[in-house]
């Protein structure tokens, strides 16, 4: 065998790379936060050319959230070599389903490992000390007796693969390559992209479990409602007025309403959260003929129409209103009203048409008597979210943004009124009107 050495030159994209670790260098970088260690000679391709290696020790890390979605030369190690994993280890299990075999070594129990990680327990989480550090390069008498025992097996078996799932275990392992009597390789599976997903799953999962948080444990359905609604509402905020990372934070808080929600299905065993994703694929796919079939459509519009006519069939309803959530904001519920009748033939084919309706409810209005008004006035408004609609416009959005413009403005209004001593309820209308107009020109 030609004597060679892999060692780490630097931590590398998990999601880029395959081979995790390739070169002539023994400096090693910290797992967490990637700070070298230092301490160690480095390794000259001389030095590594003289070191006499007689086994090679193949370390085999699964990606995250995906334990068989491996690179080639992580399979080819083992198909190749014996096979060792600690306790429980979700890729030997698999492994072994396949009629692979795959040897247990006690050794490799996490708990022996993880708990000589500073300021985490035996499961790995972080204990009560919040702002526990770790100590760049340390390796724990546990990993290195691991480091050794695997050592001693490729010693007798001139190679062999270990599936790794720990950080301090690398270390310890290329620490024990050092002396030069193994070749040490490191390769590892691609994340696909979305396994943060099931990590996610799994921390909430562990926050209702045994030993998780009482708060979220006690959480029902109907107790987190409200807190489904504030989180959409930030989003809204965000999408409207905040920045890509606002988006992308209260995206993450809505998300965590669908997971919570999901895991109390799973705790009471109705559904969980792969019931909740393939039904929303099923439906989808069904939704998308003209993606995943034969249909053919000519834009945006006869997709939405082709929508509302299979969710209709699907839900086996007669009326094309039919199902329409009551309890949305009013003008969300007269929009949605509009675009089912729409969906049906019912709509104005052009702008005069609905401006022209605008101006006849407004008539309507003016000459309504006391009993009328509310009537009247809620034809007015339904027919400005049809005038909407025929603009392409959403009046719900179009509505807060005047909003917020009055909300500035009349702040700026408070303002100037302060500035110059006065009170706004001491003010005509023709001052009013200035002041307001002094507010729009800024």
């Amino acid at each position: 065998m030609k004597p060679r050495a892999v060692f780490p030159t630097r931590q590398a994209p998990r999601e880029s790379r395959s081979v995790y670790a390739t070169g002539t260098t023994s400096s090693l970088a910290c797992a967490q936060c990637g700070m070298p260690r230092e301490g160690l000679p480095p390794l000259t391709d001389a030095r590594a050319a003289t070191l006499g290696l007689v086994a090679r020790l193949v370390l085999v890390r699964p990606g995250s959230g995906a334990p068989d979605l491996l690179p080639l030369e992580a399979w080819q190690a083992l198909t190749s070599a014996p096979v060792f994993a600690a306790p429980g280890d979700p890729l030997a299990e698999r492994l072994r389903e396949a009629g692979y075999e795959v040897a247990t070594l006690t050794e490799a129990e996490p708990s022996r490992l993880r708990s000589e990680t500073p300021g985490r327990d035996a499961a790995g989480m972080l204990g009560r000390n919040l702002l526990a550090t770790h100590a760049h390069g340390e390796v724990g008498e546990g990993a290195r007796a691991l480091a050794g025992r695997l050592a001693e097996l490729a010693g007798e078996r001139g190679e062999i693969a270990f599936i790794l799932n720990d950080e301090a275990v690398t270390r310890a392992v290329l620490e024990r390559g050092m002396q030069g009597d193994i070749e040490v390789e490191f390769v590892m599976g691609r994340a696909p992209r979305g396994h943060r997903l099931l990590d996610l799953v799994a921390v909430m999962a562990r926050l209702r479990g045994p030993g998780g948080c009482p708060w979220d444990a006690e959480q029902t359905h109907q107790t987190l409602a409200k807190h489904l609604l504030d989180e959409t509402y930030e989003l809204l905020e965000a999408i409207e007025a905040g920045t890509d990372q606002d988006i992308a934070e209260e995206l993450g808080d809505l998300l965590l309403q669908v997971v919570f929600h999901a895991q109390m299905g799973t705790d009471a065993g109705t559904f969980d959260v792969d019931d909740v994703a393939s039904a929303l694929i099923d439906k989808l796919v069904r939704r998308h003929p003209h993606v995943f079939g034969d249909v053919e459509v000519l834009g945006a519009r006869e997709v939405v129409e082709n929508w509302d006519v299979i969710k209709q069939h699907e839900k086996g309803r007669v009326s094309a209103v039919e199902g329409v959530t009551e309890t949305l904001p009013a003008l969300a519920y007269a929009q949605k009203l509009q675009r089912r009748a729409g969906s049906a033939g019912f709509y104005w084919t052009d702008v005069s048409g609905a401006l022209a309706k605008v101006r006849e409810e407004a008539e309507e209005l003016a000459r309504a008597d006391a009993s009328e008004k509310e009537d009247e006035l809620g034809d007015l408004l339904f027919a400005i979210v049809a005038l909407g609609r025929r603009l392409d416009l959403d009046a719900e959005a179009a509505l807060r943004r005047s909003a917020r413009r009055f909300r500035d403005r009349f702040l700026i209004v408070e303002q100037a009124a302060r500035d110059r001593g006065i009170a706004l309820t001491d003010l005509d209308d023709v001052a009013l009107e200035k002041l307001w107009e002094e507010a729009k020109s800024r």
